[in-house]
C-alpha cells in the first residue's frame, strides 16, 4: 500500500480541501509535521508586510473557520494582529 505524501497531487478541488484539513489536523498533533509551524503574515503601520512563524495549536473546519496558534505576547506581531 502506498503511503500518502504531503506532496502528492490531488485530483479535484474537494480532494484538495480534504488534504488541507487532514494536514492542518496533523499539524496540531505532530511537532515534526510541516503544518505545525506555519508562516503567518501581518501588516505593520506604513503597510510594511511581515512574515512570522507561529505554532499551530488548533483549527476549526466549520463556520466560523479559524486557526489558533501560540506566540509570544510581547512580540510586535501581537499589535499588528490586533489592528
Amino acid at each position: 500500500m502506498k503511503v500518502e505524501s504531503i506532496w502528492d497531487k490531488p485530483k479535484s478541488h474537494g480532494e484538495i480541501l480534504k488534504k488541507i484539513w487532514k494536514h492542518l489536523d496533523l499539524g496540531t498533533l505532530e511537532r515534526e509535521h510541516p503544518f505545525h509551524t506555519p508562516v503567518f503574515g501581518t501588516v505593520a503601520s506604513g503597510c510594511t508586510p511581515n512574515l512570522r512563524i507561529v505554532v499551530l495549536r488548533r483549527f476549526w473546519r466549520r463556520n466560523p473557520r479559524g486557526l489558533a496558534f501560540h506566540t509570544h505576547l510581547g512580540a510586535p506581531k501581537i499589535k499588528e494582529i490586533e489592528a
